[in-house]
């Protein structure tokens, strides 16, 4: 499924693959004259990150065959960006075949096999400094789906996951930050 198919949707354990530069943020993003390319790649993979309900794992290669060359890409700079409070290393020796873990409470796991690495989280925090407008039971108006009831508000990381119910489209989810220009209290 891509990044763009999941929104809205959620998932126990979330997949991303080929979490490194030059695929996720792409070549043509990170090349692109458009300021804004690699930032609608941040705000994807944003949306990947809070479809995970218990485990996320990113992926990445060491090296990699892409157009006939073996390549060695650095682990995308998305990864950077999540906090190290959240990562858990899990390593592999691959003499031995054997797997050896460090597991951290509430953090994120990272576990190397093969040529991989994977990357898990834990809790996801509250957000800070993010105010709604409306609350639980507050009527919303959301430009595709209409008016709607909102059932349930939760933290995602820095962002609210707002749940509202519509008459017509069913129940649908949204991230607050992302959604506040099309997600308003009447």
């Amino acid at each position: 499924m891509t990044l763009h198919s999941s929104k809205g949707l959620e998932f126990p354990n979330v997949f991303i693959a080929g979490f490194e530069e030059g695929i996720f943020p792409s070549y043509r993003s990170i090349l692109s004259d458009n300021p804004n390319a690699v930032e609608e790649e941040r705000r994807l993979c944003y949306v990947g990150i809070t479809r995970a309900k218990r485990q996320l794992y990113f992926t990445y290669a060491r090296s990699r065959m892409q157009h006939g060359q073996t390549i060695s890409n650095a682990p995308s700079r998305f990864l950077k960006e999540v906090p190290m409070d959240f990562i858990e290393k899990r390593k592999n020796d691959d003499s031995k075949n054997e797997e050896k873990q460090a597991t951290f409470r509430n953090k994120a796991k990272y576990n190397p096999i093969g040529n991989k690495e994977y990357f898990t989280y834990g809790k996801i925090p509250a957000p800070k400094n993010i105010t709604l407008d409306f609350k639980e039971g507050d009527k919303v108006r959301q430009i595709k789906y209409g008016v709607g009831v909102v059932k349930n508000i939760a933290p995602a990381g820095a962002d609210f996951e707002v749940t509202v119910e519509f008459p017509e489209a069913g129940t649908k989810k949204f991230m607050a930050m992302l959604s506040k220009n099309t997600l308003k209290k009447i």
